[in-house]
């Protein structure tokens, strides 16, 4: 099995190999992708591109970050429930739980 890095931060001083994962409160982000990058003042960088899972509605979505930044920053929900300054909370994700196996449940 092939056992992939897990991190807690965004502070790389080169790239992560692709297939690191991010945890961050229980979310979990992979890195898909590497793309090379020059900033405006012609330094060249790397911007990371990470998928994780939408904290509302779990349909996969990617975010972009440079190799430091504060995790902080990083979007919880996808463009749809994207919802800036709204906390993720356990309450919520184990009501839209509950909601999601009723309604498998249910017969047409």
């Amino acid at each position: 099995m092939n056992q992939r890095h897990v991190v807690h931060a965004l502070n790389f001083s080169n790239p992560p190999q692709v297939g690191t994962v991010l945890l961050r409160e229980g979310q979990r982000y992979e890195l898909l992708e590497i793309r090379p990058y020059v900033r405006r003042d012609g330094k060249q960088t790397w911007l990371l591109v990470w998928q994780s899972h939408c904290a509302d509605c779990d349909r996969a979505f990617e975010v972009i970050t440079g190799i430091k930044t504060s995790v902080g920053n990083l979007n919880r929900r996808c463009s749809i429930h994207h919802s800036p300054g709204r906390a993720v909370s356990a309450a919520g994700v184990a009501r839209r739980n509950r909601f999601l196996r009723r309604k498998a449940s249910r017969k047409p």
